[in-house]
């Protein structure tokens, strides 16, 4: 199977980022700009929280949208919104990703969201003490505990197929636009 970030089927990525933090998701932008120069033809969503709208929107040259997420059980962050849960799997479906990638940490909650978006294909961060489900050929990486936010990010990546590198260097646009 060729890694899928490298496979040009895979057209439609869906990101399940679901930190509130401005920290967390600038850490995510060096290997999201990576991925964007050795794959601009992809279309990422970016799976978080609707407040963070306007980060992701500074984010517009390595995001194309922001799908907002309503919470679920297992997700520290806040409570879960019920009646939002089907209206987001609607919503998700409509996107048909895919791939959907967990690169939200070590929390298998976020793995059952990730399975949930109905992606072509499943993976991410692997959990401490998660086991991918059969059959999702290594689409999967043990969530690195022992580096720093960026590099685990750079390391999915790589694993999923983006070509190695030196990262981006980590900034924050002030403006929209990436």
């Amino acid at each position: 199977m060729t890694a899928p970030l490298a496979d040009p089927a895979v057209r439609r990525v869906a990101l399940v980022r679901l930190r509130v933090g401005l920290g967390d998701l600038v850490c995510s932008m060096p290997a999201l700009r990576r991925l964007r120069d050795a794959r601009p033809d992809l279309r990422v969503s970016l799976i978080t929280w609707a407040e963070m709208a306007p980060v992701v929107d500074r984010m517009a040259g390595l995001v194309d949208e922001l799908l907002p997420f309503p919470g679920a059980e297992g997700i520290p962050e806040r409570a879960p919104d019920p009646a939002g849960w089907a209206p987001f799997l609607v919503a998700a479906a409509q996107r048909r990703f895919d791939l959907a990638l967990q690169v939200y940490g070590d929390r298998p909650a976020a793995n059952r969201v990730t399975a949930a978006l109905g992606a072509r294909l499943t993976g991410g961060f692997a959990p401490t003490g998660w086991q991918p489900p059969s059959g999702t050929g290594g689409l999967h990486l043990r969530y690195p505990l022992d580096v720093h936010e960026v590099d685990r990010h750079l390391r999915l990546f790589e694993h999923l197929g983006l070509p190695p590198g030196a990262p981006a260097p980590m900034s924050f646009p002030l403006s929209g636009g990436g």
